[in-house]
């Protein structure tokens, strides 16, 4: 036993960056795209491009030039669906992001082509995906639970799944102190969330075990911040697509579970690209 642990020490010691002078192109930049919709009648669309990590450029330099580096501010961007293709204007003062008002005639399940053209670097990418329709919370509730010695809280959800095969994702978050939430807002309620608290991973849920019946969960969470904080959930109804990548980057981790665990290769539904194109509305409900 004592040899083969010399033995790794050896073969570990011995092998170094340095000793191995092995040249590796870095990875050609690509296009990418996120998009969600906001309300039923906007969307929004961020476009970006990849960076490789073995890039000569410094990331002194990437800090210093990020929005031109990595957002595609100059790009024509379309959405064509059942009406015709409309085009999507840049958000004021936000490179690489650009919104659609959406005709108020689509349907669930109507097909969506986007089509970007980066004109900097002559890319160009294309995807299709699905208007999907919203699920909604039934109940939620947050429990407290306490052994004596530490405490956690139980956060509860019920839905009602929609009919045919379905695929969700739910986050919760903690209202940072002094935020707060409009969820009355019919436009963009869920705005101010980007300055709150994701409380828990996402949950990736599917309906394989029923059709049309109720699913429910809890999420384990310790945080005794949670006494005294306001809490909401979000709940989308997403596509099968979707539903692989956000489950692969879940997986990817950091370095140290990269080296450990399987290869993930991120699905995409980007043709020429990376990330995804997805049509989904979260919808937002406040713990009680």
């Amino acid at each position: 036993m004592k040899r083969i642990l010399l033995f790794l020490s050896v073969l570990v010691t011995g092998c170094s960056i340095a000793d191995l002078p092995v040249e590796v192109e870095p990875a050609a930049s690509e296009l990418v795209v996120s998009s969600i919709r906001v309300g039923d009648v906007a969307m929004l669309v961020t476009v970006s491009r990849s960076f490789s990590a073995l890039s000569a450029t410094s990331v002194d330099s990437l800090e210093a030039d990020l929005i031109n580096t990595l957002l595609v501010a100059d790009a024509l961007v379309t959405v064509s669906h059942p009406m015709g293709t409309d085009t999507l204007f840049q958000v004021p003062d936000t490179p690489g992001v650009y919104t659609l008002i959406a005709p108020d005639n689509l349907q669930p399940y109507d097909l969506l082509t986007l089509s970007v053209v980066d004109f900097s670097s002559g890319q160009s990418i294309e995807a299709v995906t699905e208007w999907l329709p919203v699920a909604t919370l039934d109940t939620v509730s947050l429990t407290e639970e306490s052994d004596g010695d530490s405490t956690a809280f139980s956060l509860s959800y019920a839905f009602e799944d929609l009919p045919g095969d379905n695929y969700y994702a739910l986050y919760g978050y903690k209202i940072a102190e002094g935020d707060s939430v409009d969820i009355e807002d019919p436009e963009n309620p869920l705005a101010s969330l980007n300055t709150n608290e994701l409380i828990f991973y996402r949950a990736l849920l599917t309906d394989q075990a029923v059709d049309g019946a109720m699913l429910s969960g809890s999420e384990l969470i310790f945080d005794d911040a949670l006494a005294s904080a306001d809490v909401f959930l979000t709940l989308a109804h997403i596509s099968e697509g979707y539903f692989r990548f956000l489950d692969a980057r879940q997986r990817t981790g950091g370095l140290i579970s990269s080296l450990v665990n399987e290869p993930v290769n991120h699905p995409t539904n980007v043709r020429d690209g990376l990330g995804y194109f997805s049509a989904h509305l979260p919808t937002i409900f406040e713990v009680e």
